[in-house]
Order: C-alpha cells, then structure tokens, then sequence
C-alpha cells in the first residue's frame, strides 16, 4: 500500500460512505490498517496516536465473511489538535488511499 497524495474531500475517511480503502481481507487487513495509521503525522509531522474503538457499519462486498464486511472506526490526535478524529477504514476492499484532510504523510505529495 502505498499513500501518493492528500486527498481534497473533506469527507474521505471521515463517513462511513466515504471510507479510507486498504484492503487485505482477514488475513492481512489489520495489519493494512495499521500501516495506514502509522504512515500519518499531524501537519507539522507530529506524531500520531491512535486507539480503534469499534468495528460498524455492515455492508456488502464479495471480499467479506459470507458477502459482508464492517468498518473498523479509529480515533486519532496528535500534539496541538483541538479535539480527536475519528477514522472509518475498509479492510476488505481496496482502492487508492489518500491523506485525510488535517493529516500529513512524508511520503505523499
């Protein structure tokens, strides 16, 4: 998984209809979303930290368990943000990630 560029949607990542996509499935899924979370700084690089509070939000793909996956919702802060945010991911499908607005990675453009 690679994050090329920021994303301009303001929505990306942070509705449930508009989830951060990195795939995997069962077996690699976790650790996806977890390279996504640690590949994010705040905007002047700070370090971010997360905790995962629940997975919701049941929908249909053909890569889930009997046709069906959830969403795995993240909070995330990092030093100097007013209030946490909070993260749908989609470990069963994949698609291009992107940057969330208010985040940052080294690698993207």
């Amino acid at each position: 998984m690679v994050i090329l560029t920021y994303s301009a949607d303001s929505t990306y990542g942070y509705t449930r209809d508009n989830p951060v996509l990195v795939g995997g499935g069962s077996d690699s899924g976790p650790s996806r979303e977890r390279l996504f979370i640690h590949a994010l700084t705040g905007p002047q690089g700070q370090e971010v930290l997360y905790r995962r509070l629940i997975s919701c939000c049941q929908f249909d793909t053909p890569n889930g368990f009997a046709g069906t996956g959830l969403l795995d919702v993240y909070e995330l802060t990092y030093m100097g943000l007013d209030s946490a945010r909070i993260l749908y991911v989609n470990m069963y499908d994949e698609g291009e990630v992107f940057v969330p607005v208010g985040f940052s990675c080294p690698s993207a453009k």
